[in-house]
């Protein structure tokens, strides 16, 4: 039998036959479209691929690259201190700094970055004189070494010899024969403890009566315990207690400059001056 035309169908056979070309025409266009979608799709994933490939390598090669530039350096003559500034050293020698951080020239530029806080704990702890040091490294293998001394404040006198008081407070261990000029003299004092109190009472005086003041001697008596003596270089004479010393030494100036001759201030209670009998 022949295919019927769409007078003779029913109105059910006509919407099947509708609904057939719909479903045709819809395959036929799904057909046409998937492979240029695929096609797309798989272009676009090669290439984020490649640029990820890409990437991956281009990192290996810079790393690897580092690390051999790295290497180089480290078996170079660069990778060594080739030479050591010292600035702010006064009675120590170059060579004594060098060695109170156990530091050469030749040694690894590695020994210094980064330890600042270790190679001054060393400096310091090898040398009494080493009160702060900074390091500094530039143009990759030269060091700059920037120190502070503590100042030699008096000289301790024992048995005829002298001994170097630091402002820290630390007495030498090596006497010498004769004190360096324009220093006091400590004498009488038997403890450390109370030649470090003296010190400290010292440092907290001003530049004027420290350069006035020729010897400090420890004379206790019944009265007071913490009596010191003091000899001026303008020819007058002081008496005060330990502890209170810088604090009374301030009126000092004033004092003496009313005295009309050369003779003694009593600041241990009070302030009063008397000519010499």
């Amino acid at each position: 039998m022949g295919k019927k035309s769409d007078e003779e169908l029913t109105p059910w056979q006509r919407y099947q036959e509708a609904q057939k070309k719909r479903e045709r025409a819809q395959s036929s266009l799904f057909t046409k479209l998937r492979p240029k979608r695929i096609g797309k799709k798989l272009s676009k994933l090669r290439k984020q691929q490649n640029q990820k490939l890409i990437l991956k390598m281009g990192s290996l090669v810079l790393a690897f690259g580092l690390a051999l530039l790295f290497v180089i350096y480290l078996i170079s003559p660069l990778s060594h201190i080739q030479k050591i500034n010292i600035n702010g050293n006064r009675s120590l020698s170059n060579q004594e700094v060098l060695t109170s951080m156990n530091l050469a020239k030749g040694d690894s530029v590695f020994s210094v970055l980064g330890r600042q806080k270790e190679i001054q704990s060393t400096a310091r702890g090898a040398n009494v004189k080493v009160k702060s040091v900074k390091v500094s490294l530039s143009h990759l293998n030269r060091v700059t070494v920037k120190i502070a001394e503590y100042k030699t404040a008096a000289f301790l006198v024992k048995k005829q010899r002298y001994y170097v008081i630091l402002e820290s407070g630390v007495i030498s261990h090596h006497g010498k024969k004769q004190p360096m000029a324009h220093y006091p003299i400590f004498s009488h004092f038997k403890t450390v403890k109370t030649t470090q109190k003296m010190v400290q009472q010292y440092n907290h005086l001003n530049k004027t009566v420290q350069q006035n003041i020729s010897e400090v001697r420890f004379s206790p008596s019944k009265s007071n315990p913490d009596r010191v003596h003091l000899f001026m270089n303008d020819g007058n004479e002081v008496y005060a207690t330990l502890t209170t010393l810088a604090k009374k030494m301030a009126f000092y100036e004033s004092i003496s400059s009313k005295m009309k001759q050369n003779g003694v201030i009593n600041l241990e209670v009070g302030a009063y001056s008397y000519p010499f009998k």
